[in-house]
């Protein structure tokens, strides 16, 4: 087990102690929580099984173009008893004593099988297309991979967001609480009025609720987290807060994203894998209209005794050797090959246009993702610079308050307003983060905190 996921499987197992025998849960990074995830998550390990599968395919596609090897070892024994005999004119008589034959014989063989010289290049080509499928299945585990890294960036970064959410619940009711205590101050001066304080004190159980209610995001978020990882439960380690900057996609090229998936997408090498595959096995179900020839060598050698002499002899002295030659020409079998042409060309036309479709996917979903990145970004600026502006709005009317020149309503509405521009440049923030790992995983590349563009 790695260090980190050893600290973990502590971690989760003192979440069960009573808080006074915990230690202090360990940070987990992203880069961690995604090598955990390649040790555990299902599909992945499904995934990888598959590759020793397909390997094992190709290696007996390849093994058929041998001949089979097998030895044989035989004994025998042998035993009449004969109570019935003939005279001297051939008529049958009747022993006084039975008559006892023993024969023993022992036999050793050598066998190559069949051998085929000319099939029309179907085993060949079915060789072939395993091999094809085995670099379609490696590229669906590197798929595989490409998917299961973009979505604990996903799960990771919404854990961390519902983290910074409790931070801002806890901030909006410690400053509900202050404003309470502003308008108990108030109120004993008789500038406020009794209905002031209700809604003050409103205003912080709405904030409590919200508080509670962003730490139930949060324990869900770090489940599913889990899941995502394959261990299953609630994540108990603290996340590292540090996010991928924000940057201007602007200045990405929506033709090089592109050609950089087309040229790099495992989704695509797994299509193309499969496309040769299927022509292949077309080549393979044509090449059984030809005659077929093969030959069968054999060689044994063998004793056989009366009596027991030749009872488990394991140098029989008898030897004998051949070659068997055949040839097959198929006239007629019911239209099976045609069938199997037909079957086999309409899977390659299938696999062609699977892979047609695959690219025209992925350029859409590229142009899509970046289209998405860069509306995050503006949302996230125009969501930042509102946040800003009522931050400064919300001060200027607690003052205003303090004075008594509006209203508790008045400074409620502000501050409620405040509060969702604090949640959507929260939202803002995070929304970007995630149009970027899409972009990520769509186009097959690392965006640095400058845009440029690293192959993975």
């Amino acid at each position: 087990m790695k260090p980190f996921a050893a600290l973990l499987a502590i971690a989760l197992a003192a979440s069960a102690l009573p808080a006074t025998a915990q230690e202090p849960a360990p940070v987990l990074t992203l880069s961690e929580a995604l090598e955990i995830a390649r040790e555990h998550n299902p599909a992945y390990r499904q995934a990888l099984a598959g590759v020793a599968v397909a390997a094992a395919d190709e290696r007996r596609a390849w093994g058929s173009l041998l001949p089979t090897l097998g030895l044989g070892f035989t004994t025998s024994l042998t035993q009449s008893r004969v109570l019935t005999g003939t005279d001297e004119f051939g008529r049958p008589v009747r022993l006084d004593e039975a008559s006892v034959f023993t024969r023993t014989a022992t036999g050793q063989a050598i066998s190559l099988g069949s051998v085929t010289l000319f099939d029309g290049g179907a085993r060949l080509r079915e060789a072939r297309a395993a091999r094809a499928s085995a670099s379609a299945t490696r590229a669906g585990v590197e798929a595989e991979a490409v998917r299961l890294e973009a979505r604990i960036a996903r799960s990771y970064y919404e854990a961390l967001r519902t983290e910074r959410q409790i931070k801002l619940e806890e901030g909006l009711l410690e400053s509900a609480r202050d404003r309470l205590a502003a308008t108990e101050r108030l109120l004993r001066v008789a500038v406020s009025s009794p209905v002031d304080l209700l809604g003050a004190e409103i205003e912080v159980a709405q904030r409590e609720q919200g508080a509670e209610r962003a730490r139930g995001e949060a324990r869900k978020a770090r489940l599913a987290l889990g899941e995502a990882m394959g261990v299953g439960r609630e994540i108990p380690a603290a996340l590292d807060a540090e996010l991928p900057a924000v940057f201007d996609p602007a200045a990405l090229d929506a033709d090089a994203l592109v050609r950089g998936a087309l040229d790099t997408s495992p989704l695509l090498a797994q299509m193309d894998g499969r496309r040769a595959a299927a022509e292949h096995r077309l080549r393979a179900a044509r090449g059984a209209r030809w005659p077929s020839v093969s030959v069968t060598p054999y060689a044994s050698r063998g004793v056989g005794a009366q009596g027991y002499d030749a009872l488990f002899d394991l140098n029989p002295r008898d030897q004998s050797y051949g070659m068997n030659f055949s040839v097959s020409l198929p006239l007629f079998n019911q239209f099976r090959t045609t069938y199997s042409v037909e079957q086999a060309r309409a899977g390659r036309l299938g696999a062609d246009e699977d892979l047609r479709a695959g690219r025209l996917e992925i350029e859409t979903r590229v142009r899509s993702a970046l289209i998405d990145l860069q509306n995050a970004h503006r949302t996230l600026l125009l969501a930042e610079r509102a946040a800003d502006l009522s931050r400064e709005r919300v001060g200027m009317a607690q003052e205003r308050y303090r004075l008594g020149g509006i209203t508790f309503t008045e400074l409620q509405d502000v501050v409620d307003r405040t509060a969702a521009a604090e949640r959507e440049a929260l939202a803002a923030r995070f929304e970007f983060v995630a149009a970027r790992v899409e972009l990520e995983e769509r186009a097959g590349v690392r965006l640095g905190d400058a845009a440029p563009v690293e192959p993975r």
